[in-house]
Parts: C-alpha cells; sequence; structure tokens
C-alpha cells in the first residue's frame, strides 16, 4: 500500500532531476525511499547557500562542457619520461666500455666485410654450392666457416658488432627525441615553464655522437673518446622539464574537476529549491505520509492482535488431539520422527526421531517446519478433531503465502491435498487468498476450479497474475486470468509475444531474466514428445536435433543454419544461468519460434491461438 505513493513520488522526483540538470553529469540518488532522496538534495542546498544566495542557485544555468572538455584534454597528454629507456642505458655504458681499450694485432676484416662474408656463406649453403656463386671459381666452405668463427669470436669483432648495435639505438632515440621535443616545448612555453635543454644543442650532441660511433665501427683499432657527459646532462634535464609539466597539468586537472564539482552541487541545489516549490511532490508528500500512519497504525494493531494470541495459546492445556492427527500423517510420509507429550509437564509435546531420542527444531529441515507449521494450520481451522466442522463463525479470512517452498515432492504433493481442500470449503462468510511463485503449483491448485466469467457466472473462485511493466522505473501490476494453462502453454505463449516485439524498451526486467531458461524449458518439453528417446537442448546432441528438423520439414539443414542452431543451443543453457541483456533476446525469441512453427505448424498455432 506504501510503495504506490512511494513510487509516484519517485517518478515525479525524477523528471524534475531530468528538467534542471542540463548537460551537467550527475546521477540520481539510488535511495529507494523518496525522503532520502530530497535530504540528499537538500544537503547540497545547504552547503550551497554558504556561498551563494537562494536567486542565484535558482538562476543558476548548468553546463560543465567546458571544464569537461579540459580536464578530458589535459588527461589525454602523453608526457615521456626521457631517461626511462632501458637499451639507451646499456648503449651509453657500452660506449665507456669500448672506447679506449686496446687489441692484439690480429688482421681482422672490418664488421661490415665480416657480416658481408657470413651472409655469402648462408647463400652458399643454401643452394648446396661447391663454387663460387660470384665469380665461379672454387670455395673451400668448411675453412670459410672456420675463419668466420675465428672473426666472430675475436674481441675486436665482437665490439665492433657492438657497437654498431649501439650505433643503431642512438639514431631510434634521437628519431624518437625529434618526434617528442617540440610538444614538449610548446607546453613547456605554454605553462610558462623554462625548458634549458636547446634542441638544436641537443640534436647537435647526438649527431656528433653518432659520427663518432660511425668513425670507431670502420676504424675498431683506434681510441675514440664519447663525450656522453653532455647528452647524459641533457635527458636529466629534459625530465626535470617534463616533470615541472606534468605537475601543472596535474594542478589544472584537478582545478577543472574542482570546479565541475561546484557545478554539480549547483546544480543539486537548483533542484531541491525546484523540489520544495513543487506543488505536486507536496501533495505527494502529504499523501505518503498519510499512508504511512495508516500503516503503522495497523502494524500496531497487528501487534497487539498477536499478543493477545500468544496469550491464548500460552493457556491452552492439550494438543493431544493434534498429535494424533499429526503422527498419522508423519506415518503416512514415511518422516522419521514423531511428536509426543511430556511425561512432566503435559502442556509441553517434544518431538522424538523413531530411536526415541529427543530433537530440537533445528535438526530438522527448512521443508520439515514448513510442513508442521501448515499441518498444524490446517487442523486450527476445524472444531472437531476429525475436521468436518470448520470454524465458520471464528474464521472469515485465510491468507496463505508461497505453502509448498523447500518441500519435497512427497510432502509438496500433501500439501497441495491440502490446499486443495481449503478451497473447497463451501462458507458464505469465507475468503481465501493464495499466493505461490510456481507456475506449476499453482495449476496443481486450480487444477479441478473454473474462475467466474461469462461463462462460469456462478463460479466462487478468482485467478489473477502479478506481472511487471517495461521501462526505467517497473512498476507492478495485477491481471486477472480465466484458466490454468499448463507451464508449458504459458511459458510457450510468453516467449511468443517476447517474438513479437519490436523493441527493447518493450521487454520487462521478468523478460529480461528469466526468458533465456524460459526457451530450455519449453525446447526440453517439445523435444520429449518429438522423440521416443531422451533429447535434451544441449551442444552435444545438435545432430539429433536437426534430424527432427530434418525429419519433421523435408528440408536439409545447412552449415549456416547449424552455426545458427548451435549458438542458440549455447545461449539458452549458459544465459539461463546468468544475468544477461537484453540486446539480441526478442531475436533469439523469434529465432525459436519460427524453428518450433517449421517442426510442427499445427502445434504452434494452437497454442499461440488458444
Amino acid at each position: 500500500m506504501e510503495e504506490i505513493p512511494e513510487h509516484s513520488l519517485k517518478v515525479t522526483l525524477r523528471t524534475i532531476f531530468d528538467q534542471n540538470k542540463g548537460n551537467v553529469r550527475v546521477n540520481f540518488p539510488s535511495s529507494k525511499n523518496a525522503e532520502e532522496i530530497i535530504s540528499i538534495f537538500k544537503k547540497q542546498f545547504e552547503e550551497a547557500k554558504l556561498e551563494k544566495s537562494i536567486v542565484e542557485i535558482d538562476n543558476f544555468i548548468p553546463d560543465s562542457s567546458n571544464y569537461e572538455q579540459e580536464r578530458d584534454n589535459l588527461r589525454a597528454l602523453d608526457i615521456p619520461k626521457y631517461s626511462d629507456c632501458e637499451d639507451l642505458i646499456v648503449a651509453l655504458q657500452n660506449l665507456k666500455s669500448i672506447e679506449l681499450k686496446e687489441y692484439e694485432s690480429i688482421e681482422i676484416p672490418a664488421y661490415e666485410i665480416v657480416s658481408w662474408i657470413e651472409h655469402g656463406q648462408k647463400i652458399h649453403e643454401k643452394f648446396s654450392a661447391t663454387d663460387c656463386l660470384f665469380c665461379g671459381g672454387g670455395i673451400d666452405i668448411s675453412q670459410i666457416n672456420e675463419k668466420i668463427g675465428v672473426y666472430k669470436n675475436d674481441q675486436k669483432n665482437h665490439d665492433a658488432e657492438t657497437l654498431y648495435r649501439t650505433l643503431e639505438c642512438i639514431k631510434l632515440y634521437k628519431k624518437w627525441i625529434d618526434e617528442r621535443y617540440q610538444s614538449l616545448d610548446r607546453l613547456a612555453k605554454t605553462y610558462n615553464i623554462d625548458n634549458c635543454v636547446n634542441y638544436e644543442n641537443l640534436s647537435s650532441i647526438l649527431n656528433d655522437l653518432i659520427s663518432a660511433i660511425g668513425f670507431k665501427v670502420k676504424n675498431i683499432e683506434s681510441k675514440v673518446q664519447f663525450d656522453i657527459h653532455k647528452l647524459q646532462c641533457d635527458i636529466e634535464n629534459l625530465d626535470l622539464t617534463a616533470e615541472k609539466i606534468k605537475f601543472e597539468i596535474s594542478n589544472r586537472i584537478n582545478n577543472a574537476q574542482h570546479n565541475l564539482d561546484n557545478i554539480a552541487s549547483l546544480v543539486k541545489a537548483k533542484i531541491y529549491i525546484k523540489i520544495v516549490t513543487d506543488e505536486q511532490v507536496r501533495l505527494q508528500l502529504d499523501w505518503l505520509h498519510t499512508v504511512r500512519d495508516m500503516v503503522n497504525s495497523i502494524k500496531d494493531e497487528n501487534f497487539r492482535i498477536q499478543k493477545e494470541i500468544q496469550v491464548i495459546k500460552s493457556q491452552m492445556s492439550s494438543y493431544s488431539d493434534f498429535m494424533n492427527f499429526l503422527n498419522i500423517i508423519l506415518g503416512e510420509l514415511d518422516i522419521k520422527f514423531r511428536l509426543y507429550q511430556d511425561q512432566n509437564d503435559e502442556k509441553m509435546y517434544i518431538l522424538k526421531n523413531l530411536r526415541g531420542e529427543n530433537l530440537s527444531l533445528e535438526e530438522i529441515s527448512e521443508g520439515e517446519k514448513r510442513l508442521l507449521s501448515l499441518i498444524y494450520f490446517y487442523f486450527e481451522l476445524f472444531s472437531d478433531k476429525e475436521q468436518n466442522n470448520f470454524k465458520g463463525n471464528e474464521i472469515e479470512l485465510i491468507v496463505i503465502d508461497d505453502p509448498v517452498t523447500s518441500l519435497d515432492e512427497s510432502n509438496k504433493f500433501y500439501i497441495i491435498e491440502i490446499i486443495k481442500e481449503i478451497l473447497n470449503i463451501k462458507e458464505s462468510n469465507l475468503q481465501v487468498f493464495v499466493l505461490t511463485h510456481s507456475w506449476d503449483d499453482f495449476c496443481d491448485m486450480t487444477y479441478f476450479l473454473k474462475a467466474k466469467s461469462e461463462k462460469n457466472p456462478g463460479s466462487s473462485y478468482s485467478f489473477y497474475e502479478v506481472s511487471k511493466t517495461a521501462g526505467d522505473l517497473p512498476s507492478s501490476y495485477i491481471k486477472k486470468i480465466y484458466k490454468s494453462e499448463t507451464p508449458y502453454i504459458k511459458l510457450y505463449k510468453e516467449i511468443y509475444s517476447i517474438s513479437l516485439m519490436s523493441s527493447v524498451e518493450e521487454l520487462s526486467d521478468c523478460n529480461i531474466y528469466h526468458s533465456y531458461n524460459s526457451m530450455r524449458k519449453i525446447f526440453e518439453e517439445f523435444l520429449k514428445f518429438k522423440s521416443p528417446k531422451m533429447i535434451l537442448p544441449q551442444q552435444n546432441q545438435i545432430n539429433k536435433i536437426i534430424g527432427i528438423i530434418q525429419s519433421s520439414t523435408g528440408d536439409s539443414y545447412g552449415r549456416k543454419q547449424k552455426l545458427k542452431l548451435s549458438t542458440f543451443l549455447s545461449k539458452i543453457n549458459v544465459m539461463s544461468h546468468k544475468t544477461v541483456t537484453a540486446d539480441s533476446l526478442i531475436e533469439d525469441a523469434k529465432f525459436f519460434m519460427n524453428l518450433l512453427s517449421k517442426i510442427d505448424k499445427v502445434h504452434h498455432t494452437s497454442i499461440v491461438n488458444s
């Protein structure tokens, strides 16, 4: 009862919120309580009015696009660390270790020549050549291989190879610097930061170093000193400039975010003004308070009645008739405990197992507890132990909520029979309400009943189903139904109705969360009466399913169709146990209904038109 005004008020608050937030990225409070939502906006208003007048807040135009653009642009800037290059560090260390090294006077060709000979040797081995492929003369490949090994193992050649790799590394680093320096220098000038590294000087240092290394590669025995100190200093200064720029960018991002937070606070403060001056909100709040007072009053009265009931129960001296009634039922259901009267206190009753050992309530299952309570409830509806005389002068209303939850099949069957007996009680002043989450149980309990309608005007029974609307703020509603369809037909019609939808906005939460599980159940039941052997709608039985399709339609089933069926089978088995999105649900429902219609059009038509 209280949820109806609460929901209406939340819808109104959401409308005011959407109309006044402009383009500011601010979220609607997630609280389920409408008054808590109002208090959240009020808190922002109280803080905002310390700096702004109410008129300024009310006239505030919400626009955060400039600050958002500034913040996002700053976050996108990539400021590298120029010394953070492992290859460069190793390259500079190699230079220091090689620059003044002396070598034994072994005649070793230049590094480029050795590399050229090695390449030629590989070509000859590839073609198994015994003569030179260039001049046609005879060659000894093994002797060439031996000399190449001597060359490559020689320290002088090894250092030449190291210098060559170092040269390539520094060239790449210079190219990397060339690509990034201008951007760094531009940012430094923009933020008035001193960039003490001159690009022309840095470029000159790198070029000189590249030339010196190139000379050393070709003249490995020459002593060449590499001046890397200036390069290291410039790299350190580049890092210093980059860190200053990063610090400035961070400050500017924080400043932009601070402005965005202030705008969001002002927007919420403005929304609060709109809320407290809205006549519809005032009326809905008054109605909510009225309903809440009524609910609290009813709760207090219920509490008082319950206390009186407890007093009356405590004064009752004997439950021996119920004990005998219960123990007969427990024996019929093969339940392994009984109820006994305490020999020391006739008002006390004890549960014992078949060996005579006492049992506590914690030692029996939830289903057994529910069974005991429902049997006692049924027993108390009658004034005699044979359950012939209903207490019609005492009982006008019976409400039974989800009676078979947690029960196993045998106990569930017995309780459903009790519910049927209660529904069959003929008392003119009696109303009975039975609620259940299970369509199977609903069908079992109402199997022999006919709903009141134009065809059955004399019936005293009515059936209702609670459903939910689709959309961002779904609400529950009650619709009247006139017959209890089997679960299979019920689910079949639900999926068929989804297949006729054209937009995901038409789907309710119930559709989204349960439809893949429903399709799996329908397909499983459908395959039962299409094949004498057990076939489950699973990937490992896809060939058997295709066999049923082909034998029913007379058409072949191509690779594309098999792939689509395979994807569908995966979805109904995986997504039936997971939270899913609505994107492909309608298309999958269309595919499924079309498939079943092709296999058995008469069956399909009879269900959707029933």
